[in-house]
């Protein structure tokens, strides 16, 4: 029979595991932080501190920018809260979109200086290529549909550098072009990507707020590589319709 430790937790069997969740919560709410800053907000040593980001690390959830050795996490875990009837509704509509659009429909949740994937539905009679999944984290760098939604209408605040997908490349966006983007955004109601992004992909996003006052983004995700053309326009209907 095995023998558990005279110092073992019965409320908390694996404390490892919750001390490495606390982490990722932390570093999703509260933006990227440097190992001394957030082993301090945890009141932990730095040595076990990052034994657990490591372990995060390699599993994918966090990484580490080398230039400013901050963490920052790269999925979060959404717990079931809210009312059933509105994410019913949300759930709804995602379905609907997804079968009216025939591509995967996705809402977006801004959080501190990041968007997050918080929920999404796929076409039933189609196969997708969009690789970003629920708990998905995302910096607002990238000027792209779903970001300028964030600035124009989730009161979003514009980093210091920006970039743009071109043609599958990544090109710096300078301040003065992102403004004109998120005024044409905020005249709009909607955005569509510039070009497409690395896997392919292209996002059609609107504003929806939810009945508690946020807002959230509701978006299209066109994969397969489908340059900008005709669909543009009934793709921006139909999501900017959705959110209404």
């Amino acid at each position: 029979m095995p023998r558990r430790s005279a110092n073992a937790d019965p409320a908390d069997p694996a404390p490892a595991l919750s001390r490495g969740i606390a982490l990722l919560e932390r570093l999703a709410s509260d933006g990227p932080q440097v190992l001394e800053r957030l082993a301090a907000s945890a009141g932990l040593p730095k040595s076990s501190t990052l034994r657990l980001l490591s372990a995060l690390e390699r599993l994918g959830l966090v990484a580490r920018d080398p230039a400013t050795r901050r963490f920052h996490a790269r999925a979060v875990l959404t717990r079931g809260q809210g009312d059933a009837a509105e994410t019913a509704h949300q759930r709804t509509v995602l379905a609907g979109l997804a079968r009216a659009a025939g591509h995967a429909a996705e809402l977006w949740e801004l959080r501190s200086d990041s968007l997050v994937l918080t929920d999404r539905a796929d076409p039933e009679d189609a196969s997708t290529a969009v690789r970003a999944r629920i708990g998905f984290v995302r910096p607002l760098v990238e000027a792209d549909a779903v970001a300028l939604i964030a600035f124009a209408c989730a009161g979003a605040t514009l980093p210091r550098r920006h970039t743009q997908s071109q043609k599958r490349s990544i090109v710096p966006l300078g301040r003065a072009l992102v403004n004109q983007q998120i005024q044409a955004c905020r005249t709009a109601g909607c955005a569509a990507d510039a070009g497409l992004n690395a896997y392919g992909v292209r996002r059609f996003a609107a504003p929806w707020t939810g009945p508690d006052g946020r807002c959230r983004i509701l978006a299209v995700a066109q994969g397969g590589g489908v340059p900008p053309g005709e669909d543009d326009d009934r793709l921006l209907r139909l999501v900017a319709q959705a959110a209404r």
